[in-house]
């Protein structure tokens, strides 16, 4: 069995249970309506959702029975409501509990087998289908109910319970049952049977898709055999149709399928044990799976969906679970950070994401491929065992693929490794130019390649700078014209090359340095009032204009740069 795919990553989830106001906490079906509201479908009535607080409807209100299964909203703006004792429709004047005017019409058939709806669909023509526990039904003109026939002769069962319906672009409509198959019906009136004759590992069918290339995948859950089934691209009632049956073996969580969704990228399967995000046929593993660790469910995803604002929902066991669009991913040590101490956070030169840890005795370095981290602890000597105190541009990996360290006992190089793991047992080097005894504070590489680096020390703070055509070590710490206790805590360069440095002061004044064509040239508050105090940070933005975060004064912004 392959490894299901399961990171601890801390998802921008929103969690609604009956402490908010929900019926029950296990959701099995979320619609939204024309007008925005979601409606989530429960064992114990149906909730109307507006954003900010839910509006229950239930026996009381009239409902047929207390298990609502589904929701539909026709095209003409009529409600239905799938229940285990009839269809409803919402009477959009009527009041609860009023004979005269009621809140919900009930709508009957004969079949007294028939009593449970489970499921509900409009087609392109308008036409309302019903999903039942024995049967499929069309919905007629002053909502009388006709049965479709579903040959039963052909299923060797005396009910038909219909789980799920889909319509497909050629014009096809699928339905998936519980206990004979699939059933497929063409323009033509033509009415096809599915069964494991056919190929289907099972005849129990949970769900139905059509995906975006014109696939269809058909859910199952638990019998003989369970997963997730891919048919052929052109399924023929005389033919094997499964062209790709996926389980457990392949990585999903679970066999048991509840739900299939896509939206424009992705494909997201329901499962009873955890929501998996379909990471492709012949991947290690088919499913990236989410469960309580990312703050969703373990067990029982029913249903999953998204609204018009682009969130996602799912309907659990847990309750109804939003994962917002916009939002906060936090990772944690099981994602392969090192701890909370993140030191700095930058790319390479390849658009690799790079994260550094520093608690001052420790250095380490995490890689981000788009979904975990990888950890790696460079091969320090063991006399190093303090980091120093700086952040930000502190760690840096050069545009010739060297890594660079700052320490307390200064600067070490990793020359490039052939892996990013090898910095575990690489041996560094250690820039020998006047600062190897020195806390190193900042590192910065400009666009001419040659490396900044800020030290501290009881003598003064220095301005270093590394010619790497030359191989010389410049000492600018005069040049640049600050006071001996400043402090250079930022650097930027803007689109036409010149290098920008902020430096703070222990008494508090702040000078802003510009480095053009080799020549320094600094900006104190005798030139301008608005740099009173010390600088932490600097950024060019799109238009190339230079912003300023000064303690002091707040958020400044040069437009002649």
């Amino acid at each position: 069995m392959l490894a299901v795919i399961s990171k601890a990553e801390r998802l921008p989830i929103k969690t609604y249970t009956v402490a908010d106001g929900l019926l029950r906490d296990s959701v099995t079906r979320i619609k939204q309506d024309s007008r925005g509201f979601l409606w989530f479908c429960t064992a114990g009535g149906i909730s109307r959702f507006d954003g900010y607080a839910f509006t229950n409807f239930t026996n009381n209100d009239g409902l047929p029975d207390r298990h609502v299964n589904d929701f539909l909203e026709t095209r003409n703006g009529v409600i239905y409501l799938a229940t285990d004792g009839g269809l409803a429709r919402i009477n959009p004047t009527g009041l609860a509990n009023s004979k005269d005017n009621p809140l919900f019409s009930v709508i009957l058939n004969d079949n007294p087998k028939a009593k449970s709806f489970q499921v509900l669909f409009e087609d392109e023509s308008g036409t309302v289908w019903a999903g039942t526990s024995d049967g499929l039904y069309k919905l007629k003109v002053q909502d009388k109910l006709e049965a479709f026939n579903l040959v039963k002769s052909l299923t060797g069962v005396d009910e038909i319970a219909i789980t799920t319906i889909i319509k497909d672009r050629r014009g096809a409509m699928w339905v998936g049952t519980e206990n004979s198959g699939l059933f497929r019906l063409l323009e033509s009136g033509e009415v096809e049977q599915f069964t494991t004759e056919n190929g289907l590992p099972d005849g129990h069918i949970t769900s139905l898709l059509e995906d975006k290339n014109g696939r269809i995948w058909v859910g199952l859950s638990p019998h003989h055999a369970s997963g997730l089934c891919l048919l052929v691209a052109a399924p023929n009632k005389n033919q094997k149709i499964v062209e790709r049956f996926f389980t457990t073996k392949d990585g999903l969580s679970s066999s048991w399928i509840t739900d299939l969704y896509e939206d424009d990228d992705k494909f997201w399967i329901a499962t009873t044990r955890g929501l998996c995000l379909w990471q492709g046929a012949n991947a290690a593993s088919v499913c990236k799976t989410y469960t309580a660790k990312n703050d969703l469910c373990d067990y029982d995803v029913w249903t999953i969906t998204k609204d018009k604002d682009g969130n996602l929902w799912t309907g659990s066991k847990c309750g109804a679970k939003k994962w917002a669009r916009y939002g906060f991913t936090s990772y944690s040590e099981a994602d392969g950070t090192a701890n909370p101490l993140v030191n700095s956070i930058f790319e390479n030169a390849e658009g690799a994401l790079f994260v550094s840890f520093n608690n001052g005795k420790e250095r380490s370095v995490s890689r981000f491929d788009g979904e975990k981290f990888e950890l790696v602890k460079p091969n320090f000597p063991a006399e190093v065992n303090y980091f120093g105190w700086g952040w930000k541009q502190t760690v840096w990996q050069d545009r010739t693929g060297d890594w660079w360290f700052p320490t307390g006992f200064g600067l070490y190089r990793f020359p490039r490794p052939a892996r990013f793991q090898d910095l575990a047992n690489a041996t560094p080097q250690k820039i020998d130019n006047g600062t190897q005894s020195l806390e190193i504070f900042r590192i910065f590489e400009d666009s001419r390649n040659d490396i900044w680096i800020v030290t501290i020390g009881e003598a003064g703070n220095k301005l270093w700078r590394w010619e790497r055509t030359s191989d010389i070590w410049h000492d600018s710490t005069q040049e640049m014209g600050v006071e001996k206790k400043s402090l250079v805590a930022a650097f930027v360069e803007d689109k036409s090359g010149n290098l920008w440095m902020g430096a703070t002061s222990e008494v508090g004044a702040a000078a802003l340095v510009r480095y053009r064509a080799g020549q320094f040239k600094t900006f104190t508050q005798n030139e301008n009032e608005l740099l009173a105090g010390s600088i932490r940070d600097l950024f060019i933005d799109h238009a190339g204009r230079l912003w300023i975060a000064n303690v002091a004064t707040g958020l400044l912004r040069l437009d002649d740069v």
